[in-house]
């Protein structure tokens, strides 16, 4: 952990989008210049103390280490305007607990700690535990109060009231997973790849919902790939949840930010520091003015052909926007558009009217959806009727050239998921892993040299 290298992680962070970052109780205290930097770019840090799913025993000469420990690094970084909260540990609450521990934890945790914090930096914000109720184990990972961890699910539509944990697993891409196999190890189900696992769960639960979701991938490299545009559409679904319900709702940090060695996590930064798709789609839904769809409405069961907007404002003035939506067929011709004009209120969510698609057909049709402020547009995405394994995508003829500093990328049809890459997987560009359709799409190279590119989407 050098200056340097924490320096780029989170310089990736405010390019995502970031005011804030948790420090977990699992992992170290940051050094002083983490702080620094957190200060000079921004972001606040949720800083939790060294606790993390353990029942701790509060004998008194653990109780006099813990003092010192709150004591001494509290006084170390306190001066630093970033630092927004104190938290007791991470799943410290949750576990299981006989009566004995329980009164140790409630001592330690919701006494010690906080008395501790108190006499050093009497100004400072502290919560008991992440995830917490308040204390008492009161329901700790509950949806109606404090924060709530979803990890590996999908709670687009229980309105937390804060979100400090959520996301679900993916690999790295090939040129990250090269660097801890063989050419024999580069099968999903192999040994080497099943002990970079974070449990032994996550196989099986990585695999069930990219089978769900995608085509089975065609090779070992396709896997990688899908496995990422998987996390980051699930992220983005419950990120995008959590906003439209703004006011209940205060904030969404995922799961996690980068990795301590390389191998399958909920990372959007792996351990090389190569971006994944998720560390793309946060730059999007992490924007401070947001455009979403409800895609829950459009392919459930049961229930007439839909869907709803919602524009998230998280800035400090009034937005004056354009929603052009546009029902579109399998070649991309417009069948029905509409354009919405609205003021969306500073530190709010909107929600406009739900509008019903009785005439879409569900896998030729898809849906575009797209923000303009000030005359230019501010984003685009797609939406898809049915899962994408279901989709009766064109071959859309993906190609791409370089002019400059920016890469262009051209289609003859609509393509999801639209990945750019050089031969060793270490361009960061402006966008990437989006959605286009038939035409030219700009994006700008931040790092990296745009030699042997290639271009990939879900079609492939």
């Amino acid at each position: 952990m050098t200056p340097a290298r924490t320096r780029r992680l989170l310089e990736d962070c405010a390019a995502a989008h970031f005011n804030c970052v948790r420090v977990w109780g699992g992992g170290c205290y940051p050094q002083d210049f983490f702080y620094d930097i957190c200060d000079e770019l921004g972001l606040l840090v949720w800083q939790d103390f060294m606790f993390a799913q353990e029942a701790y025993p509060l004998t008194p000469s653990f109780a006099r280490e813990v003092r010192a420990e709150v004591e001494d690094n509290v006084r170390r970084v306190r001066h630093h305007p970033c630092v927004a909260l104190w938290c007791g540990g991470s799943q410290v609450e949750q576990e299981g607990r006989s009566a004995r521990q329980k009164a140790d934890h409630i001592r330690l945790f919701e006494y010690l700690i906080p008395q501790a914090l108190e006499e050093v930096d009497p100004d400072a914000c502290y919560w008991p535990s992440s995830p917490s109720s308040g204390g008492g184990f009161d329901d700790p990972n509950g949806w109606d109060r404090g924060d709530m961890h979803a990890v590996g699910e999908d709670h687009r539509e229980s309105g937390a009231r804060y979100a400090s944990a959520f996301g679900m697993e993916s690999w790295p891409c090939l040129s990250t997973v090269e660097t801890f196999t063989q050419p024999g190890d580069r099968n999903l189900s192999s040994y080497v790849m099943d002990r970079r696992q974070p449990s032994e769960e996550s196989a099986a639960r990585m695999a069930a919902r990219l089978q769900k979701r995608f085509l089975w991938p065609k090779d070992f490299e396709s896997a990688l790939y899908a496995g990422q545009l998987l996390q980051a559409q699930e992220a983005r679904r419950m990120a995008e949840g959590f906003r439209q319900n703004r006011g209940r709702c205060m904030g969404a940090l995922y799961w996690h930010l980068n990795d301590c060695w390389p191998g399958a996590s909920c990372s959007s930064i792996d351990y090389t520091g190569r971006w994944k798709a998720l560390h793309y789609f946060a730059r999007r839904f992490y924007t401070p003015v947001l455009l979403s769809c409800q895609e829950d409405l459009m392919g459930r069961e049961g229930t007439e052909r839909g869907l709803r907007f919602s524009v998230a404002n998280e800035t400090r003035a009034p937005r004056h926007v354009l929603v052009k939506w546009a029902l579109r067929d399998q070649r991309s011709q417009v069948r029905r558009e509409e354009t919405i004009a609205l003021t969306v209120p500073p530190l709010s969510s909107v929600w406009l009217d739900p509008i019903a698609l009785p005439e879409a057909n569900p896998r030729a049709d898809f849906i575009s959806y797209e923000l303009w402020e000030n005359g230019g547009r501010t984003s685009f995405a797609t939406a898809l009727f049915v899962p994408a394994k279901h989709y009766s995508f064109l071959a859309p003829g993906l190609a791409c050239r370089v002019e400059e500093d920016e890469i262009v990328v051209t289609a003859r049809a609509y393509a999801q998921g639209v990945e750019i890459q050089n031969a060793g997987e270490d361009l960061v560009l402006d966008d990437n892993y989006f959605d286009m359709l038939p035409g030219e799409r700009r994006v700008k190279i931040l790092r990296g040299e745009p030699r042997g590119l290639r271009v990939r989407s879900v079609y492939s």
